[in-house]
């Protein structure tokens, strides 16, 4: 009985981990098709939401059964719980990608050349973070885990200092306010991904230690 619940909790761990890898690529997909201004893409990637969306609800579905039906004590009933909120924040970052893609479909121009460095920066450091946060889960590093939310000042940071240029762009360019609000929208977006990857660093140690932190 007990080797047959530990082959459930492994394949959650496979599971969670797939969705997030869904995740990731809609979020890659969309922040190529804002930077490409490729509306075919986008659309692909609003289009295959639904699929990330089913996979939470059987993951948390799973999760449901198996504390009813195993009643896991401490580090085991940890990691469920952890997985199960795992699925609201991986379920968020696909939705952002959606938005992202969203204000690719409905973009006029092309990203302003100025925008273009700080965007991909942002992209970048919130990328690094959920591989990472992903890292911290398979090898069970706390301390990764803890560093990876750390990183998430670095993507506010970056949100200030591009909103600061972005209105100025807007002041300076009034035909430009359309397209370059939806600059501002993508950036708070990209930062809204790095707060999910934090709450995620926070399910993780949670999971190991057993420790309720907020690194938010």
């Amino acid at each position: 009985m007990r080797r047959k619940f530990h082959e459930q909790l492994d394949e959650l761990r496979e599971l969670i981990l797939e969705m997030t890898g869904e995740a990731n690529t809609a979020f890659e997909r969309s922040v190529d098709s804002l930077m490409k201004r490729d509306k075919e893409l986008a659309e692909a990637v609003i289009q295959h939401d639904p699929v990330i969306n089913r996979m939470g609800m059987d993951i948390q579905h799973s999760c449901t059964l198996l504390i009813a039906l195993q009643q896991p004590m401490a580090k085991d009933l940890r990691l469920i719980e952890s997985i199960f909120k795992w699925v609201i924040d991986a379920e968020r970052i696909g939705d952002l990608a959606v938005d992202i893609a969203q204000l690719t479909v409905g973009m006029r121009g092309e990203v302003p050349s100025e925008f273009r460095e700080p965007l991909h920066e942002m992209y970048q450091t919130t990328e690094h973070m959920l591989h990472d946060a992903i890292e911290a889960f398979k090898t069970q590093d706390v301390e990764l885990a803890r560093s990876v939310a750390k990183r998430d000042d670095v993507v506010d940071g970056l949100l200030h200092s591009l909103h600061e240029g972005i209105v100025q762009h807007m002041i300076e360019r009034q035909e430009r306010v359309p397209d370059d609000s939806r600059m501002l929208f993508a950036a708070w977006y990209l930062e809204r991904v790095a707060d999910h990857i934090t709450n995620i660093c926070e399910g993780v140690i949670y999971a190991l230690t057993g420790e309720l932190v907020d690194l938010n």
